[in-house]
């Protein structure tokens, strides 16, 4: 075995290949560009949605200078706009330390303890729900309550339960 096959095998176990998840994000966020985007930011993340859209916002923030306040501040509106509590800590963060002074820097702590309580609120009744179905042993039923829990686990951040 060659020592690239080696690297790369290193990189999978240590979850680093094939992980587009923040993770990544972590690994590769001391990487800064400096030159000015060759793109409008708002056109380019329109072509996104959902987890896949924050990703590639909050990377953005993290790796370009000129475009890291405007990156942020969209990444803590879409953290926001979802069930995700530790996505929007994070953005906020990350936007704490780009711009201090920033209205959108400071934890909406409200926000968040609501959006906590209502996630909870919704974990424990889907999970009733799928309880319910699986004792009826209704097979539908079942497949469609453990869809649905997947969702919301997907929605709120939790995607080793999903």
């Amino acid at each position: 075995m060659n020592s690239s096959t080696n690297l790369d095998a290193s990189k999978a176990s240590d979850g680093i290949v094939g992980d587009n998840s923040l993770t990544d994000t972590k690994q590769i966020s001391h990487i800064k560009v400096d030159e000015a985007p060759k793109f409008d930011l708002e056109s380019y993340i329109a072509n996104y949605k959902g987890r896949t859209r924050f990703e590639r916002i909050f990377l953005i923030g993290k790796c370009s200078t000129v475009l890291s306040l405007d990156a942020l501040r969209l990444a803590v509106a879409e953290a926001k706009s979802g069930k995700d509590v530790e996505r929007y800590e994070l953005a906020v963060q990350a936007l704490k330390q780009v711009a201090p002074n920033d209205p959108d820097a400071v934890l909406d702590q409200r926000w968040v303890d609501v959006t906590k309580q209502t996630v909870r609120a919704e974990t424990d009744k889907l999970e009733h729900e799928l309880k319910g179905y699986k004792n009826n042993l209704i097979k539908e039923s079942i497949r469609m309550g453990t869809d649905d829990l997947a969702s919301h686990y997907r929605a709120v951040g939790a995607l080793a339960s999903a």
